[in-house]
């Protein structure tokens, strides 16, 4: 059996985008069921996406959907409040690391979150965003020394493999990972127990995620039973963990 730990009891997740949490939502509505606290950023509000949905939605009446359908999301793992939206410009955080840096330094001193997850240096998809919010999130955290642990969302080369091929059976050609890790993984967690949310908090995205999209997804978590993170930071010199089973 595989176990997963987070060290302490309230973990703070920062993403990039209104529905970055699918790359890891069985891990989220894992923490809640086991009674971790959570506090979730979204750095942007996916304002410069494209609307799937048909209705055409652009600019701030789409960043507005797209919060709403976050935390719908959200709300099908379990998490019903602390949903924070940064609210910078979609598609040029590259440009804005140290001011982003400091209000999620600011927010780590205010709220004293023990780890913090996020994206690590490839993004999962190679996502510039994604790459920049990861950097962001490692500066605030070295700068706060505050929290114990840094933990970077990841996925193995597996359950890539998994993905790509329920991709191409659907006919999906994005929305694919080209970071691959195995070597670094520091956790991974079981989460068979949580499929129904699995499957279902992707549906809130409306304007992300078309019917094709959903199908590959389901068919790729009936295939994955696992989520992985890789701990990149770490303030403890022994790495004691709350094991999750």
């Amino acid at each position: 059996m595989i176990d997963c730990g987070f060290v302490g009891a309230y973990v703070l997740i920062v993403l990039a985008h209104p529905d970055d949490e699918t790359w890891m939502n069985g891990s989220v509505a894992k923490l809640v069921n086991k009674g971790y606290k959570l506090h979730v950023i979204y750095v942007t509000s996916g304002d410069k996406g494209s609307d799937r949905s048909g209705r055409g939605l652009k600019d701030e009446l789409l960043a507005q959907e797209r919060e709403k359908e976050a935390i719908n999301a959200l709300n099908i793992l379990g998490v019903r409040d602390n949903i924070e939206f940064l609210r910078y410009p979609d598609g040029n955080l590259q440009d804005k690391i140290f001011e982003i840096s400091e209000a999620i330094e600011e927010k780590i001193k205010t709220i004293k979150p023990t780890s913090v997850i996020t994206f690590g240096p490839g993004g999962i998809t190679g996502h510039l965003d994604h790459i920049g919010v990861g950097q962001i999130t490692q500066l605030a955290f070295d700068r706060s020394k505050g929290p114990d642990n840094l933990y970077n969302v990841a996925i193995n080369k597996e359950r890539s493999h998994l993905l790509a091929k329920a991709a191409q059976r659907h006919g999906v050609d994005n929305y694919l990972p080209v970071e691959q890790v195995n070597k670094k993984i520091s956790i991974h967690v079981d989460v068979s127990d949580v499929t129904y949310q699995r499957k279902l908090s992707p549906t809130a995205h409306k304007t992300q995620f078309p019917q094709v999209i959903l199908d590959a997804w389901e068919e790729f978590v009936s295939d994955s039973k696992y989520e992985e993170f890789i701990l990149s930071r770490s303030r403890k010199k022994n790495h004691e963990k709350f094991i999750i089973h």
